[in-house]
């Protein structure tokens, strides 16, 4: 089960940082945020106990009716959004592969229980439960963070996931220059898809752009923001090593998910269509397959997973999480000579 709150707010953040503060700082719970778009836009808050669940649900309709009643969002800004919303709905059930017959657009400020769990690529029972345990143990870090972002302007924030990206980078081989290669691998492919798609609008030229202005002028980051990040950096060094010592349960497979051949089948035919330098390279590797199933790929990729599943939360759109790897990609190019390709 689960706490769905539909919030059609410009930002979540506010509504976030208010039921921590009224609900999770006065009632001690085992919990995470994550934000879904299914029958609208929502926080979803996912407890460990469902007794305790039952416990704060009053107190979360509480909270949020407050809210709604000292922020009022005007009839015209929600039926706006929730147009948007519908439209969208039945490509990402198809995206999602989520399971639902009839699509009901809730209204702003429904508080209610829900079964529905988000779905994910997961080849066992436990690589599932495991990613789930992984957001229990981040989410005091991520409440940190969700404090530090409404202050934030829009380029300290842009910096400040760099930084993230930069960091998980280091999770293969322990190097930048060798862990950008899975930034290569998406921004290339987010580049491909979009000419196959036959929209034109070159976001290789405005990502140039915005990195250039983004490094114009140097900006540091408050003591507060430094130690968050600090902090932030010591856990996902925690979950790195624990997923590592975790990986030959990884490894796995259950007949009711996704096993590792059919994830491996289900990369060829995705990038098999890109046609790009990048990817055509990688399709003639004689020993791709070896290479995507090694261990040390499967526990990267896992990381790069769970870490991707994390930024929604602070609302770092799909767009946002391929520019910020794509500066990762522009600080290695400016630091290395002998790389594979370059973009």
């Amino acid at each position: 089960m689960a706490i769905k709150i539909y919030d059609y707010s410009p930002s979540k953040l506010p509504l976030m940082n208010k039921i921590n503060e009224l609900v999770f700082e006065q009632n001690r719970i085992d919990y995470f945020f994550e934000t879904d778009w299914m029958n609208g836009p929502s926080i979803v808050i996912r407890t460990r106990n469902l007794d305790k669940e039952m416990l704060i649900f009053k107190k979360v309709q509480d909270v949020v009716t407050e809210y709604k009643k000292n922020n009022p969002l005007s009839i015209a800004e929600i039926s706006q959004k929730k147009e948007k919303y519908k439209n969208e709905q039945n490509r990402l059930i198809d995206l999602e592969l989520r399971d639902s017959k009839k699509v009901e657009m809730r209204e702003d400020g429904t508080v209610l229980l829900e079964n529905n769990m988000k779905s994910g690529v997961y080849n066992t029972q436990f690589h599932e439960s495991s990613f789930q345990e992984y957001r229990y143990r981040l989410q005091s870090v991520h409440n940190e963070i969700l404090k530090l972002l409404p202050a934030m302007d829009e380029k300290k924030i842009m910096l400040f996931f760099i930084e993230q990206f930069k960091h998980i980078s280091l999770f293969f081989n322990g190097e930048m220059k060798d862990g950008y290669i899975s930034y290569v691998s998406h921004v290339i492919g987010f580049f491909s898809r979009l000419k196959l798609e036959k929209k034109n609008h070159d976001y290789q030229k405005n990502f140039d752009v915005l990195y250039s202005e983004l490094y114009r002028e140097k900006i540091d980051f408050t003591s507060d923001e430094s130690a968050v990040l600090r902090e932030w950096k010591k856990c996902w060094d925690e979950v790195n090593y624990q997923m590592k010592n975790e990986l030959p349960f990884y490894k796995k497979s259950e007949s009711k998910y996704l096993n590792l051949e059919d994830q491996y089948q289900h990369f060829i035919d995705n990038i098999g269509p890109l046609n790009n330098p990048f990817h055509n390279l990688l399709l003639k590797k004689d020993n791709l397959k070896e290479f995507i199933l090694s261990d040390q790929m499967l526990h990267y990729r896992n990381v790069v997973n769970l870490f991707y599943l994390t930024l929604p939360l602070f609302e770092q759109s799909m767009l946002k999480k391929h520019f910020y790897g794509y500066c990762v990609i522009k600080e290695v190019q400016n630091n290395y000579e002998d790389l594979l390709i370059r973009i």
